[in-house]
């Protein structure tokens, strides 16, 4: 059954398929959200856009790349001491390629990005799955502290919660063990050199850099919710913001088009459901904090990219097979 699943046509086909059940079911989740939505208090909630927070959220966002851009040095060093400046450029690149080209194209550049360091493809590959379970870790720590804030939240809800906690927590310490463990038994194996760029989970001080980044990642995106929650005029507990960049993130894992387009609007829909908010509200704040997002990630990063792809083409001696 494995050996046939890992041929390559197959894996188109499950792949394609899986696109077409995401994507059909982002639309009917809209649809559901957005049947009944009221364009006057949508056009009266825009009205209410203040300035001044949205500048502090977008603020936090390019803070937000740079923390990401540390952990990474954290990560790599002392084996490839990429310098933090160099890495800052690289993490604006690939988020400004995942928001303007399909399929995360984002990691793959960061992966010829890196080889250009020295780094292998390998260990980048395995950097980039640790640096997404971090970052769990540090989104189920937050969320963790929700349910006893806001009691009234839909069971489903809290449920999901406590369940992605769970999985996060025993994906993180499977992890740890098999980065101290499995590279010994079997360093030459695919699955060997793959644990093998996991090289700083040996470092319990890097670990704890690392995790500690992710967790700081975490809270200022939770604040750049707020500060959207702010410039709309929209009063609710500082609690739910937790709830919202909660299910917004959960949704991203999802295959998706660009950006996260579509499904990053069904989880923020989806939370302020589940908060007892306004649709209109509710899409007026998806559509602002999207935009926040990808405003740092395209204006900052679109000129490193174009600077990448412009370096791709004059040394074609330095692309990825």
């Amino acid at each position: 059954m494995i050996a046939w699943f890992r041929q390559p046509h197959i894996q188109r086909r499950f792949s394609t398929a899986l696109k077409w059940i995401s994507m059909v079911g982002t639309l009917a989740t809209l649809w559901w959200f957005l049947r009944d939505l009221n364009l006057h208090q949508l056009g009266e909630a825009f009205a209410r856009t203040n300035a001044g927070p949205l500048v502090i959220a977008i603020l936090l966002g390019l803070v937000s790349q740079h923390n990401r851009a540390l952990g990474w040095t954290v990560m790599l060093r002392p084996a490839y001491p990429v310098p933090y400046g160099r890495q800052v450029r690289y993490e604006f690149t690939a988020q400004a390629a995942s928001v303007l080209i399909p399929a995360r194209a984002g990691e793959m550049l960061r992966v010829w990005l890196l080889r250009r360091e020295n780094v292998p493809a390998s260990t980048t590959a395995a950097l980039i799955a640790v640096k997404k379970l971090f970052e769990g870790v540090g989104l189920a720590a937050l969320s963790l502290a929700v349910p006893p804030l806001l009691p009234g939240l839909p069971r489903w809800l809290t449920n999901t919660i406590w369940a992605f906690a769970g999985a996060i927590a025993a994906l993180t310490v499977g992890l740890v063990v098999a980065a101290r463990r499995i590279r010994a038994a079997q360093p030459d194996s695919r699955w060997g050199r793959f644990v093998g760029g996991m090289a700083f989970l040996r470092d319990s001080r890097r670990l704890a850099a690392a995790l500690a980044l992710a967790a700081v990642g975490e809270v200022l995106d939770c604040a750049a919710v707020i500060a959207c929650l702010y410039a709309l005029d929209i009063h609710l507990p500082l609690a739910a913001a937790a709830v919202i960049l909660f299910v917004v993130d959960t949704s991203n894992l999802f295959p998706s088009a660009p950006a996260h387009a579509g499904t990053f609007e069904v989880g923020a829909l989806a939370a302020f459901d589940a908060l007892h908010g306004q649709a209109a509200v509710g899409v007026a704040f998806a559509v602002i904090f999207h935009a926040q997002q990808m405003l740092s990630q395209v204006v900052v990063g679109v000129p490193f990219l174009l600077r990448a792809s412009t370096g791709h083409r004059r040394s074609p001696q330095h692309s990825t097979p």
